[in-house]
């Protein structure tokens, strides 16, 4: 008997969604996508972006290319297009919903992934009269989708660039507690300890975790008082210093708190809230956001010792994993050894604007990079706070 023909698939299309409402009611379906992905971070939640775009979204046109195979959703591209300028000279970004408080980015893509992001590329290729540049940041290294998209548009001669970005620092804790502690260096656990035994003579130490949203206004309001304590407030960039910050800390703690992943972690002595750490749970694993300490402690290394802490309730809950998120800090290398690469996808269309952008930043200004003088410039100019 003759085997039935399997039905052909149905082809991937691709649905722009560029209005914010339409974004709030996509929560469901978003979330339905990021889970079938089996994404490893909270950065593409719905939570996530709807508070990031509310907050940061001003002057920027909302770019959601959401991909359907047949009437089911398989995949989705946060981007949203805006003016920018590189080295001075104005362009069209089509680009990654990021800021420098974007830890991580990457395309969403639950199922066909090839199909899904041949059809993504097939959409930004058409459309490529409106935009410059497209700029995906802060992808984790390794990510399979985003790398078709750059094998996708190389062969389509789009110029294509990568640039390495930071490395951050994460915690294996699958071998329990004890087993870590073990791993540190015996100066860091003597100084832990002997910090540890001074703070108590002041009163009884204590880890607190709100979870929820009763105390939840307080809880943020000592978290930033401390956030901005030991030296943000001087160097002006504290939370409680911006408006838009702040709007998207609370809104996403509020979104993180009815999703049952917030986690605003304290050490606390003698009841005082002394050190905070306003972090993300995402399955077995941990991310700690914005971190901070009462400079009248800083004697005790309150911020080590909250640390300490954290891992410790994390290795008794079964987590995996702590992500310190951010750069390869000294104090953070003394945790771990293990860092997670990232990296910046440039992608350039092959007209004479984007072809003389692409010449610079990836020609000639490597090569002026490794004149002493350049870079002495540079850094002058950063230390100035221009640009």
């Amino acid at each position: 008997m003759a085997r039935k023909a399997a039905a052909p698939l149905p082809a991937c299309r691709v649905e722009v969604v560029s209005d914010a409402r339409a974004l709030l009611d996509m929560g469901p379906l978003w979330d339905g996508l990021v889970r079938r992905a089996g994404l490893d971070h909270p950065f593409q939640s719905h939570a996530w972006v709807r508070s990031w775009w509310e907050s940061f979204g001003a002057g920027r046109r909302l770019h959601v290319l959401l991909v359907r195979a047949g009437e089911e959703a398989v995949a989705l591209a946060p981007l949203m297009l805006g003016p920018a300028r590189l080295y001075g000279l104005p362009l069209r970004r089509l680009g990654s919903l990021y800021n420098e408080h974007t830890p991580r980015f990457d395309l969403v893509v639950a199922d066909r992934r090839d199909d899904a992001c041949r059809a993504i590329w097939s959409h930004l290729r058409a459309s490529s009269d409106d935009w410059d540049l497209l700029e995906l940041c802060q992808v984790p290294q390794g990510s399979q989708a985003t790398a078709e998209l750059a094998r996708l548009a190389e062969a389509d001669r789009f110029l294509v660039a990568s640039w390495r970005a930071s490395e951050s620092p994460y915690v294996p804790l699958r071998d329990g507690w004890d087993r870590y502690l073990m791993t540190l260096s015996h100066n860091h656990r003597a100084k832990l300890r002997k910090r540890l035994r001074r703070l108590e003579r002041r009163g009884r130490v204590a880890l607190e975790t709100i979870d929820s949203e009763e105390g939840l206004d307080r809880a943020l309001e000592d978290g930033w008082r401390l956030e901005a304590g030991a030296w943000k407030d001087r160097a002006g960039t504290a939370v409680r210093l911006s408006s838009s910050l702040g709007r998207f800390y609370a809104s996403l703690a509020r979104h993180a708190a009815r999703a049952g992943i917030l986690r605003l972690f304290f050490l606390t002595v003698g009841g005082a809230r002394i050190a905070f750490a306003y972090a993300l749970r995402h399955g077995d694993k941990v991310y700690v956001l914005k971190s901070g300490y009462d400079a009248a402690y800083a004697g005790y290394s309150p911020y080590n010792l909250l640390t300490g802490l954290i891992l410790e309730e994390a290795c008794r809950r079964g987590l995996s994993e702590y992500d310190f998120l951010g750069g390869n800090d000294e104090w953070k290398m003394h945790w771990t050894d293990k860092v997670r690469s990232h990296e910046w996808l440039y992608v350039f269309p092959g007209r004479l604007k984007a072809r003389v952008l692409h010449g610079v930043k990836f020609g000639v200004v490597p090569r002026l990079a490794r004149l002493p003088l350049y870079r002495t410039v540079r850094d002058t100019l950063a230390g100035s706070g221009g640009r």
